[in-house]
């Protein structure tokens, strides 16, 4: 607030500066941009810690596990959208909410999707797990921005977003993107 000068990864969160009564005028709104380059020998050391299934997708969710995050939400659209088939949810990141990482597992086994859901807790770097035929999903209530949309979309990768995220103003009409309300 008393700043020269505040910067919001998206207007989603300049908005929510904007009312908490941050001056217009010392708002500037710079996207995030994912790394041009990584240690890829590094990265690839996670490629162990995922199989991919025969004939089933990937559907990758990176996000710490807590309750505005929605993990219950993707496993119950799972569910639905490919009941039966040995498409696998993985899950990769921290456990900062353990009651709602007992209520996922909870849905996931009621939901019968227990064998297919892998949480692969905190990941340094999700380049190795942006792999060809993967999916990637951003259920988040509150996101103010969610840099892994950009990534999977620089990999040419399919991403199913929700339309309240902060990065969701910059890729809304990309032809790999699906938006939900």
């Amino acid at each position: 607030r008393y700043a020269d000068t505040n910067i919001a990864v998206s207007r989603q969160l300049g908005d929510q500066y904007l009312s908490m009564g941050l001056d217009p005028e010392r708002l500037h709104v710079v996207h995030d941009a994912p790394p041009r380059s990584s240690n890829w020998s590094e990265l690839l050391k996670l490629e162990s810690q995922v199989d991919s299934p025969d004939g089933g997708r990937v559907i990758l969710y990176p996000a710490r596990v807590a309750r505005n995050k929605r993990h219950d939400l993707l496993l119950r659209a799972i569910s639905i959208a490919f009941p039966g088939d040995d498409s696998v949810a993985i899950f990769a990141g921290e456990i900062e909410d353990w009651d709602v990482f007992r209520e996922v597992r909870k849905l996931a086994c009621s939901l019968g999707l227990a064998r297919r859901v892998k949480f692969l807790g905190f990941v340094e770097a999700m380049q190795p797990l942006l792999q060809p035929g993967t999916i990637v999903a951003s259920c988040g209530d509150r996101e103010p921005f969610g840099l892994v949309v950009l990534e999977a979309l620089r990999q040419g990768l399919p991403v199913v977003v929700s339309d309240n995220a902060g990065v969701a103003e910059l890729v809304a009409d990309h032809p790999n993107v699906a938006l939900f309300r």
